[in-house]
């Protein structure tokens, strides 16, 4: 074992960030930041599904199908979205999260959520929902590839979407979307 014999002794309450112990995508623990990040108390979202905190049913839909895809290969899930706390504030945020139970499995996933500053009420609609999600992916650096696999779709779609962003918003290169993208918090333009 590496580390201090008192590490097997950790619980939630003792990571410094929000965060929640997830099965199949219901919350099972959670500590007191990850409460007062969202604005219930624990008995309000244990046994809940994470549903509940998303913004929308088919964000917590895709989000789903991508950590699901990247925990069952050992990845670590990393994603960027739009959540709401029980206020109904929207509000973006970084959520991480890495399978603690043995094998490819959701059984047993730790989220740490990292709430960004983004103001997610200046998002219209003129931006769709894919294309939020594929510039949340471009500001992580990733490729059209790479986003492809993420999302379930083709490449040439990603490339597609890309190219039509670029179009709309006038910029040229990917460095350039990325600028665009950070500059206006994650919002379309007005």
């Amino acid at each position: 074992m590496i580390g201090d014999q008192h590490a097997e002794s950790l619980t939630l309450e003792d990571i410094p960030l929000p965060a929640v112990i997830g099965s199949f995508r219901i919350m099972k623990a959670c500590n007191a930041a990850y409460c007062d990040l969202f604005g219930y108390d624990a008995a309000e979202l244990i046994g809940k599904s994470f549903s509940m905190l998303y913004d929308n049913r088919s964000d917590f839909i895709d989000n789903g199908f991508i950590s699901e895809r990247q925990v069952r290969q050992h990845l670590n899930y990393v994603n960027e979205r739009v959540m709401r706390k029980a206020d109904g504030t929207r509000f973006w945020c970084k959520v991480r999260g890495r399978a603690i139970a043995s094998g490819r499995t959701i059984s047993r996933v730790l989220y740490c959520v990292e709430e960004i500053s983004r103001p997610a009420d200046r998002m219209s609609g003129a931006i769709t929902h894919r294309q939020r999600q594929i510039l949340a992916l471009v500001s992580q650096g990733r490729s059209n590839e790479e986003i492809g696999l993420e999302l379930g779709i083709s490449r040439r779609t990603v490339e597609a979407h890309r190219a039509k962003l670029m179009r709309e918003l006038g910029v040229k290169n990917a460095a350039e979307l990325m600028n665009w993208f950070i500059a206006n918090d994650g919002a379309s333009r007005d």
